[in-house]
């Protein structure tokens, strides 16, 4: 192949002009992904909250239905899935004196009261239910706004129904779910698969035994992610 020597020829100011304007066009379009084309539609964009990309289905309104302050048969709730159950509790309150029978129906020792000694003089709720999959299970209650303190404290169950194990916040060393005040608040905590779970819900104080406290809870079970554990928790419905 011949070479062909041609004279050098230096750069114009023109062809300057032209390059700063294909920099500076390139660099209009920053940042890229609010100009790149998506191929996932429902893709979040950076900073949004990841919680508002995980498609959850609710269950339909439910009742709470037990009878006798005890769970009831478990219902099982998959991952991506949420339950809403309403209910009433009629009366608060704490006898520091009650005798709580401690041996549930299996033999084991119970968890339940959260605290001791003593027991609720008021009605308790449970919700009984059973994760198909590991994941954070996400807790939110809300309450009629009254001056008053509730447990929504979470237990394992044993084989006969009965609670023999709590959850512990790790932040406070207390039981997950004790000691808040009535109006509304949540929590969010990992657990296993096929491990039937309750959430006892109860008021201690004041002792008002002719009140009536309607609550509505919602519980979702949702992927794990690093950092919070409610890092994908839905909000309040």
């Amino acid at each position: 192949m011949a070479l062909i020597n041609r004279p050098y020829s230096p750069p114009t100011a023109s062809m300057f002009v032209m390059i700063a304007t294909g920099l500076l066009g390139g660099c209009g379009d920053w940042p890229r992904y609010k100009n790149k084309p998506a191929i996932n539609n429902n893709a979040l964009t950076p900073g949004s909250d990841p919680g508002t990309g995980l498609n959850l289905e609710w269950s339909e309104p439910m009742a709470e239905t037990e009878p006798n302050d005890h769970p009831t048969d478990s219902i099982e709730i998959d991952l991506k899935e949420g339950l809403i159950v309403d209910g009433v509790l009629n009366g608060l309150g704490w006898d520091s004196e009650k005798v709580i029978d401690r041996a549930s129906s299996c033999g084991e020792t119970l968890a339940f009261p959260p605290d001791g000694p003593g027991g609720y003089t008021g009605d308790v709720d449970w919700i009984a239910f059973e994760p198909t999959e590991n994941g954070v299970l996400c807790m939110h209650i809300q309450t009629d706004e009254f001056d008053a303190r509730l447990d929504a404290v979470l237990y394992t169950l044993d084989s006969c129904g009965d609670p023999t194990a709590l959850f512990i916040n790790p932040d406070t060393g207390s039981p997950l779910g004790s000691n808040r005040k009535a109006g509304s608040f949540n929590w969010a905590i990992s657990v296993e698969a096929d491990r039937p779970l309750g959430v006892a819900i109860a008021g201690f104080w004041p002792d008002a035994g002719d009140i009536e406290l309607n609550w509505t809870l919602q519980l979702a079970l949702v992927p794990s992610t690093a950092g919070d554990a409610d890092a994908l928790c839905p909000e309040p419905l």
